[in-house]
């Protein structure tokens, strides 16, 4: 294993699998990991493309992703022990390979975050992990029929478009900000989620499937399916759907919920002042 420390400007880094990268604050225009380790507890902050096809960063340092992301390959990607990503300009996440966060690590997007596979955002190592996406940032999955897994805490204050498959929320989290999705597409929640009175869906799928999830703000799906958990409607106007199917879980709040279409009911419980 090769160790480095790195203190002076640098016009491109380079990290493959053995190396050790440990970082005071540099400002190198491009960043390419494909394996080995960045750690550090300063900031590195890359002016021009960060690539990343494997590797791991690591420590309570910073890095600044600011001309945008090249995420790809079938190899997995590690971000531990406190490490802060910010992410700004475009984010294209491709390939098999998952993203792992963890121990505190914390991932905050204020550009537009793509992701053009079925790969998943995973808790592997345990503790705290978070990806937050800011007022003005863009999460989307544009391509991938399948599913793209959220399995860490996730805060939208920005927007949220799901243009191909599932995006499953699997970590919990809040959002003040919006959801849309395409038709064809499905917008799932599985874990306890908090839609604050400003968040705004608007889908053609939306699935309920664990943990509970409360609706503050507007809602409109063309089909909401809850199999799991409880879907709490408590927005002051009326939440809106064309057919609603309850198999299992709850269903519950003070608000309204307009079925226009078909209900089907074979299963779980309606409750609440609503």
């Amino acid at each position: 294993m090769t160790v480095r420390t790195l203190v002076a400007p640098a016009p491109s880094l380079r990290l493959a699998g053995g190396m050790q990268l440990k970082c005071e604050a540099i400002n190198p225009t491009t960043l390419a990991m494909s394996g080995g380790t960045l750690q550090g507890t300063d900031t590195v902050t890359v002016s021009g493309l960060t690539t990343w096809t494997g590797g791991t960063m690591t420590g309570a340092g910073t890095t600044n992703a600011n001309g945008g992301m090249s995420i790809s390959g079938v190899s997995g990607k590690t971000l531990t022990a406190s490490r802060i990503l910010n992410t700004a300009g475009t984010a294209t996440w491709t390939g098999t390979g998952s993203i792992g966060v963890g121990t505190g690590a914390v991932i905050n997007n204020s550009g537009t975050w793509d992701c053009q596979s079925d790969a998943s955002i995973t808790n592997i190592f345990g503790g705290t992990a978070t990806f937050n996406n800011l007022a003005s940032g863009t999460f989307k999955k544009s391509a991938g029929t399948g599913t793209t897994g959220v399995g860490i805490t996730f805060n939208n204050s920005g927007s949220v478009n799901v243009l191909s498959g599932t995006v499953n929320l699997s970590g919990g989290g809040t959002s003040s900000g919006s959801f849309t999705g395409s038709a064809g597409t499905t917008l799932q929640f599985s874990a306890s989620y908090t839609l604050g009175a400003s968040s705004i869906i608007t889908a053609d799928a939306v699935v309920f499937s664990a943990g509970t999830v409360g609706i503050s703000g507007a809602y409109t799906a063309n089909a909401t399916t809850i199999n799991g958990g409880i879907a709490s409607f408590d927005s002051p106007s009326p939440d809106l759907t064309t057919t609603l199917t309850l198999s299992s879980g709850t269903l519950q709040g003070t608000g309204t919920l307009n079925v226009s279409g078909l209900t089907t009911w074979t299963g779980g419980t309606m409750t609440g002042a609503g």
